[in-house]
């Protein structure tokens, strides 16, 4: 992914946003988009490599969590914060929920206080 978001760089692109938040089976079983919610050092890792490769902004979206039980929506976007990553997007809803279901807004408001960087 590093490789990925430099040669975007190279390429003249103004950001790169990295999504964790696709909840379509065939993505989320070879651990892409809200699959990694469920792997949290995998994804400081990639943040911590895509960050050091590139110059241009880094920004990501992810779901609430993976279902009601697995929430990380407030330890992702501290993930975030530590590798300084210039925005966040967060989905209220879980990887379970995918697209229907409650939106819960309350979630977006944990995040904020706990972020200085995202206020």
């Amino acid at each position: 992914m590093a490789d990925a978001a430099k040669y975007c760089e190279d390429m003249g692109f103004d950001i790169v946003d990295i999504n964790f938040g696709c909840p379509v089976k065939k993505v989320v079983t070879c651990n892409g988009g809200s699959g990694c919610l469920r792997d949290l050092p995998l994804v400081e890792r990639l943040l911590k490599s895509v960050r050091s490769a590139i110059k241009i902004p880094l920004t990501m979206k992810f779901r609430a969590g993976w279902n009601d039980k697995e929430l990380v929506a407030v330890k992702m976007a501290e993930l975030a914060e530590d590798n300084g990553l210039q925005a966040i997007a967060l989905h209220p809803r879980t990887r379970e929920q995918g697209y229907s279901g409650h939106a819960d807004w309350t979630r977006i408001a944990e995040v904020r206080p706990r972020c200085r960087r995202f206020r």
